[in-house]
């Protein structure tokens, strides 16, 4: 098995980039002129671009934040009377059903089973868990479903 250097490697595999004409044709800057140091004015950073752009972004990132914070309080606090239900799956055979909901209650869910009659007269066996009325506990049981590989339908109860 080969063996590799780093250090020996790096210095071989360095590529000096040629020095374009745009770069060093351009002027430079005058030399700013020494002053006594003085307290930094408003003036000042407004006339100075890359403070100006940093106070710029830093102005988007409150506004983001804001915006953020205020939608996670609009989403994590439904209106008191909601509830909510999650459904796991739905099968045809009881037992499938009875072991799901098994798995599901050794997590600390509250599963239940409730049967189904389509119009066709086929039984169906809904795997459910809940009802939540805390977003919070809804939001757990929905996260450990789906670690476990189970993507849960959300149902918002009628009350």
């Amino acid at each position: 098995m080969p063996t590799f250097e780093f250090y020996t490697l790096l210095p071989e595999s360095e590529v000096i980039a040629p020095r374009s004409e745009a770069t060093a044709s351009r002027p430079q800057p005058p030399a700013p002129a020494r002053t006594e140091p003085k307290a930094e004015t408003e003036t000042e950073t407004t006339n100075d671009p890359i403070a100006a752009q940093l106070a710029s972004l830093d102005e988007a990132v409150k506004q983001s934040m804001a915006s953020r914070e205020e939608s996670q309080q609009a989403s994590s606090s439904p209106p008191s009377n909601s509830r909510y239900m999650l459904q796991a799956a739905s099968f045809r055979e009881t037992g499938d059903a009875q072991r799901l909901a098994g798995r599901l209650r050794d997590f600390g869910l509250l599963a239940k089973i409730t049967e189904v009659q389509t119009g066709d007269g086929n039984t169906w066996h809904r795997v459910q868990v809940g009802p939540y009325e805390d977003r919070r506990e809804l939001n757990r049981a929905q996260d450990l479903m789906i670690t476990q590989g189970i993507e849960p339908l959300l149902i918002r109860l009628q009350n």
